[in-house]
């Protein structure tokens, strides 16, 4: 309440008063009557106003309980960013897509959501504006970056389009694992075992080149994962795909050179750059999003 009415009597309020409220993060904790008592909720509203970071603390035994470490620590270096994707809009696809072929059994791919959980990690600290639209996965979000769950690809592709619609995306990055094939039918009954099954399917919509079409002033991050090639020919696919979606990035990846959370990569600049990548899925995203702002600055976009 002091902070909000500018009051500096103290030590601490007198540096929060000589601070630029847009550099101030608060992490208040109390009970939780106080917590909840009006002149402090209207405190914190003025707070937010002015420009000040409020971390909401956890509700947890009748008290609020300051927030976790993690959370203010990602606070912290996100106000501290000078990242030019600082306030830009950033929509990241991730985890796999699904599809039922009965009650019980159902087709999917191999994709945990990890690499979109580093990048909204990596986007969040750099103070985008961001949210995550994810397959059925068993990743797990921090709560403060909004998430919106999907299942097949359709699913994917309608969530895709209504946040774009808003505009408030300047990038999307497709780092989901997204079926290129679904059943043509479903079963409502589960199929006994001990008998040949034969599924027919049929192909997908192309997620990414259905964003382009609508949405061309959007910059794309695609990704292509092939299987067991030669650099020179993961090389070649990952530049068809990037003119075939449209894409500023492409992250080329070969599935045999994934073990254990460390892979290798290519990482494909309209522009021409190509960089070798060996490392994990936190230090990928980085790379990701260096790339995104090297290609914003050579734009020269405000």
């Amino acid at each position: 309440c002091k902070i909000a009415g500018g009051i500096a009597d103290n030590p601490v309020t007198t540096l929060c008063a000589s601070t630029k409220p847009s550099r101030l993060v608060v992490a208040p904790a109390m009970n939780l009557r106080l917590y909840e008592n009006p002149a402090f909720l209207n405190a914190v509203t003025t707070l937010k106003r002015l420009g000040v970071t409020v971390i909401e603390p956890r509700i947890d035994e009748g008290a609020a309980k300051v927030a976790s470490v993690e959370k203010t620590v990602d606070y912290v270096i996100r106000k501290l960013s000078n990242s030019v994707l600082k306030g830009r809009g950033i929509l990241i696809l991730t985890g796999p897509t699904r599809y039922d072929l009965d009650p019980v059994r159902y087709i999917s791919n191999k994709a945990s959501g990890l690499i979109g959980y580093w990048l909204a990690k990596e986007a969040f600290w750099r103070g985008c504006k961001l949210k995550v639209i994810y397959g059925p996965g068993m990743t797990h979000f921090p709560e403060y970056i909004p998430v919106e769950k999907v299942y097949t690809v359709e699913d994917m592709l309608s969530s895709t389009i209504n946040n774009l619609k808003k505009g408030d995306f300047e990038a999307a990055v497709f780092s989901a694992a997204i079926l290129d094939f679904k059943p043509k039918k479903y079963l409502p009954e589960k199929v006994k075992s001990g008998s040949e099954w034969i599924v027919e399917l049929s192909p997908t919509p192309k997620v990414i080149v259905e964003a382009h079409k609508m949405f061309p002033h959007v910059r794309i991050i695609g990704f292509k994962l092939e299987f067991k090639v030669s650099k020179e020919k993961l090389l070649n696919e990952a530049i068809k795909e990037m003119k075939k979606a449209g894409a500023s990035i492409i992250v080329a990846n070969d599935l045999s050179e994934i073990k254990c959370g460390i892979h290798k990569a290519l990482l494909i600049s309209s522009d021409g750059e190509v960089v070798e990548f060996d490392g994990d899925k936190r230090e990928l995203a980085s790379k990701i999003l260096d790339m995104l702002e090297k290609k914003i600055l050579s734009s020269g976009s405000p």
